[in-house]
């Protein structure tokens, strides 16, 4: 039988992985979020920075904190 310890020890293994792989999901969703800003999306008309702040939280979850 397996002790407690080592389940316990088991447990939290399996809870750092899966935080590594929702931090990793974020990372790349970063990186891809940063890249779209920079391609622009070939949008008509004025790509504001007001417009980028708007994808960030979307996409990230922020809270707006100033309204320009």
């Amino acid at each position: 039988m397996i002790s407690e310890a080592l389940e316990e020890k088991v447990q939290r293994a399996d809870d750092d992985i899966a935080l590594s792989f929702n931090i990793a999901r974020r990372t790349i969703a970063g990186f891809e979020a940063m890249l779209w800003l920079r391609k622009g999306f070939g949008l008509s008309g004025g790509w504001t920075v007001n417009n980028q702040y708007d994808l960030l939280a979307r996409l990230f979850g922020l809270q707006k904190v100033n309204k320009v």
